[in-house]
């Protein structure tokens, strides 16, 4: 996952009335059964990792699911996104440092 994510997640739990805990988004890392689970890209836009993919000559695949409107993130990814970014350009950037000052105030 990647920033752009992170922003996804926190707009469309915010519209689903989540609290502080599920407005944290996803963090960086936790625990999962016997291990970790680590999400180091998640400071990262779906941009700069793409950009980053073309310089390394690698070739960059999109689940063909992201394109099925009928799935309330996607929706939120195609329409509601690029909307936003248009009159903010900083929006997920904004988004996602939100959800890490949640993630932050949960933990008090």
């Amino acid at each position: 996952q990647h920033r752009d994510d992170q922003a996804e997640t926190l707009l469309f739990r915010l519209l689903r009335g989540a609290g502080v805990r599920g407005l944290a988004a996803m963090p960086e890392q936790r625990r999962l059964g016997r291990g970790h689970l680590a999400r180091p890209l998640l400071g990262v836009s779906r941009v700069e990792l793409e950009s980053y993919a073309r310089q390394q000559g690698l070739r960059w695949v999109e689940d063909p699911s992201n394109d099925d409107q009928q799935f309330s993130r996607n929706f939120l990814r195609s329409q509601v996104l690029p909307l936003l970014t248009s009159r903010w350009p900083q929006a997920t950037a904004s988004l996602a440092r939100t959800a890490g000052h949640l993630a932050e105030a949960q933990q008090l």
